[in-house]
Parts: C-alpha cells; structure tokens; sequence
C-alpha cells in the first residue's frame, strides 16, 4: 500500500483544525477553567494567556493548519522517500484475487503464491 502524500496532510490538517475549534470553543465557554486545565496538564502558566477574538480565532485557525499541513506533507514525503527502498506491496506479491492454477488442476489458486 502506498501512501498518498495529499490526503495524509489533508487527514493530519483537517484533524488538527478540528481540536483547533474543539480547543477554542472551551476557552471562548469557560476561559480560567480551561487555562487551569491546560496548566495542569502541560505543567505550564497560562494565567497570562491572550483574550480569544474572532480575529485570533481565524488567524490561528488558518496559520495553524497550514503549518500543520505542510509536516504532515514534509513527513509523508520521507515515509514515502524511505519506504520506497523496499516492496510497496506488503501483500508478499499475492492479491485478493483468485487465479487458475498453473499447473492446469483446475483449482483456483490464490495469485502469487504458486511460482
């Protein structure tokens, strides 16, 4: 199986900017509750944390993606790059699908595995 590079970026992105909103959704509903959460968990002050605007929002939005994005797309390139020194199909060279048997048994054989 190869991996397509677009849509392993558009995956990573469009998950990324789901927690992105998920993210800004509760600091916009209860903001010193979820910067006491987050300050717990990643063991970091964030009492001093900007006011969430429409403007930031986006920017971040946007911004975050992208850049988000483009690693994933970066990351796909060298798991791709690395992974094409070796056999792209990790089926061992059989297919799902069944072929006769070439020694004229009449059974069916799956493809590949008679030599």
């Amino acid at each position: 199986m190869r991996l397509d590079i677009k849509r392993f970026a558009f995956a990573v992105a469009s998950s990324w900017a789901a927690w992105y909103t998920i993210c800004s959704f509760l600091v916009a509903v209860a903001p010193v509750q979820t910067q006491a959460v987050f300050s717990f968990a990643m063991h970091y002050d964030l009492t001093g944390a900007r006011n969430l605007t429409w403007p930031s929002f986006f920017g971040g939005l946007v911004l975050t993606t992208a850049w988000v994005g483009v690693f994933a797309a970066t990351v796909g390139g060298f798991l791709k790059a690395w992974s094409g020194s070796r056999t792209s199909d990790s089926s061992g060279g059989r297919t799902a699908e069944p072929s006769k048997c070439p020694r004229g048994h009449g059974g069916w054989q799956w493809a590949g595995a008679v030599r």
